[in-house]
């Protein structure tokens, strides 16, 4: 049960390099590295977003930041919609078919697009499920 929970993030040793930590990111298809000390043990996580911040901040990388985003955009696909709407559990089932890309989602009229919120889900799926108990109880 707990797997389903959770997908493992690869490991990275402290002392690795940015290219490393950007090519396990990208191996492993992961935002998320964890990061462990001289003997294995964790020391700490970095994600894309520090990564981008390093960039950002190196006068030696204007080049990459001038170029255009034009050949990195990612086409919306049938695949991105969804009835944010709908039950949980269909929800759910479009968040496993995109395991390994970012959730992002655009609504069928086009007027909503973002990423879930696995906090606002849990929490309508914790909420949904209180209901059900308490209505077990006075039945």
């Amino acid at each position: 049960m707990v797997g389903v929970r959770y997908k493992e993030v690869p490991s990275i040793k402290v002392e690795a390099c940015i290219k490393e930590a950007m090519e396990a990111m990208i191996g492993q298809k992961s935002f998320v590295l964890q990061v462990t000390g001289e003997k294995g043990e964790p020391a700490g996580w970095l994600d894309s977003l520090d990564l981008l911040r390093a960039f950002m901040e190196d006068p030696c990388t204007t080049g990459i930041r001038e170029k255009s985003i034009r050949e990195l955009v990612h086409s919306i696909v049938k695949e991105d919609y969804l009835n944010v709407d709908e039950e949980l559990s269909c929800i759910c089932s479009w968040v496993e078919k995109k395991s390994q890309y970012v959730p992002y989602f655009i609504s069928k009229d086009g007027k909503a697009a973002g990423v879930l919120s696995m906090r606002g889900l849990l929490r309508e799926a914790v909420e949904c499920n209180d209901r059900e108990r308490a209505l077990r109880r006075e039945a």
